[in-house]
């Protein structure tokens, strides 16, 4: 079985890490970008099985990244934020996200966001 692929866009080196760790003990494929503008020029060249989308990054934030990508989306889209607020999750709903994680997260909620959206993707 071929392992899905990840794009993960993310500002912080230790979120990519601890994220990279989880994933590839499950067999995801993980590629990272640091902010939004990275993860437009990646998405021309590949599209990903999923996208991993920070919210608060340097050049081009979460919610322009969205509001820039091609709808309907080819790719569930996983929301990993701080951002805790009822206005930043339903903005990133509105814009096409699949679902949301708030940071900090566990390891455990973040296999099971991404093994259900996998799955779901699946299933369409």
């Amino acid at each position: 079985m071929e392992s899905k692929k990840i794009l993960l866009v993310e500002d912080s080196r230790i979120i990519q890490l601890l994220i990279q760790t989880v994933l590839c003990d499950y067999g995801y494929e993980l590629k990272f970008v640091s902010n939004g503008q990275e993860a437009l020029a990646e998405l021309k060249k590949q599209k990903p099985d999923l996208l991993i989308l920070d919210i608060m990054m340097p050049v081009m934030d979460g919610f322009v990244l969205l509001d820039k990508l091609e709808k309907p989306f080819t790719f569930p889209v996983l929301i990993v934020s701080a951002r805790a607020d009822y206005e930043s999750i339903g903005k990133a709903m509105e814009l096409g996200a699949s679902d949301y994680l708030i940071k900090p997260f566990n390891s455990t909620n973040l296999i099971n966001k991404v093994e259900g959206l996998l799955v779901h993707k699946k299933n369409i």
